[in-house]
């Protein structure tokens, strides 16, 4: 239709890649902008996050979480023993704090028991780890 789509800008020796819609090495994305094929935790997060979805899922019984990013998460967090990630309040939580709900799509959908709280809006930094 000769309509240009979205642009992305990449720091200096990356380029972006439209299979995980972020920039990644230069080396490992070709001329067309396509990365390497998604690994096996790399399709699976792309299913339970949906396409074009963003923010937090649950894996494991509330367990373990991810962001999703325009549909993609590439990295997968672990709640410490007796706690479950609480969407609400963007950390894990104990677990009697807070209540896991599977949805359709096998993943859970946590939801806190706390009353007057919002989902969290944006993921921790990587090096952050909840408490």
């Amino acid at each position: 239709d000769g309509v240009s789509g979205a642009r992305h800008t990449c720091d200096s020796g990356t380029k972006f890649d439209r299979v995980r819609s972020k920039c990644m090495d230069t080396a490992d994305v070709n001329s067309f902008c396509y990365g390497p094929s998604l690994n096996q935790q790399e399709t699976f997060l792309a299913v339970i996050c949906g396409e074009d979805y963003t923010g937090w899922r649950t894996t494991q019984n509330c367990r373990q979480y991810f962001y999703c990013q325009q549909g993609y998460a590439d990295k997968v967090h672990n709640c410490g023993e007796d706690l479950m990630f609480d969407v609400a309040l963007g950390t894990c939580n104990f677990a009697g704090s807070t209540k896991c709900i599977e949805e359709e799509k096998g993943n859970s959908l946590p939801v806190s028991t706390l009353p007057g709280s919002s989902p969290a809006l944006q993921p921790m930094m990587e090096d952050e780890s909840p408490t």
